[in-house]
């Protein structure tokens, strides 16, 4: 309740099979909308990786995995990890895409306007242009601010192979939400 003392942990969510037998999920990202918890996950399902959308209505339990749908006007490498953010009536998504092993990896942006059934993405958010995001831009996450801005924290690595995280204030236009024209 307070952010400092908690409670003893609980499994909420179980992957039984090793990722050698053709399953795994990763980077779960979870909003409370309309009296339910959702859940995104991407999972990896004989050789392919998805998007999908679990519910539940005590965080505890929950549904089975729906595969969701990506929507972009160009080539999207697989998903590799994600966040999701409420911002108005639609939701925002941060999906780092990228080859095997998180090869190649890059940081694309994107919108649902229906509760995280389908994603629209838009583009690529981040050209690597730093000595610190050479080798890849990776995981990420998005911050509501009160000015109206969303505080956009990624990890990249350089060209030498150090980790970093940066920060970087990003608005509505960076994610083509139709309610939010440029």
């Amino acid at each position: 309740r307070d952010g400092v003392e908690w409670s003893e942990p609980s499994v909420i969510l179980n992957e039984t099979k090793s990722a050698f037998d053709g399953r795994k999920f990763l980077s779960p990202s979870v909003l409370f909308l309309n009296e339910e918890y959702v859940m995104w996950t991407v999972e990896y399902e004989e050789g392919k990786r998805y998007v999908v959308r679990r519910t539940s209505l005590d965080g505890l339990r929950w549904s089975d995995p729906a595969k969701t749908r990506l929507q972009a006007d160009y080539a999207l490498p697989e998903p590799w990890h994600l966040d999701v953010a409420e911002d108005g009536e639609n939701l925002l998504l941060l999906l780092t895409a990228a080859g095997n092993r998180g090869e190649g990896a890059e940081l694309h942006s994107g919108y649902s306007g229906d509760l995280g059934y389908s994603w629209t993405i838009i583009k690529r958010l981040i050209e690597p242009g730093y000595f610190f995001e050479e080798k890849r831009v990776y995981r990420s996450s998005l911050v509501p601010q009160n000015d109206g801005l969303h505080g956009l924290y990624y990890s990249s690595m350089s060209a030498n192979g150090t980790w970093n995280i940066a920060y970087l204030p990003v608005g509505r236009e960076n994610f083509g939400t139709p309610a939010y024209k440029v």
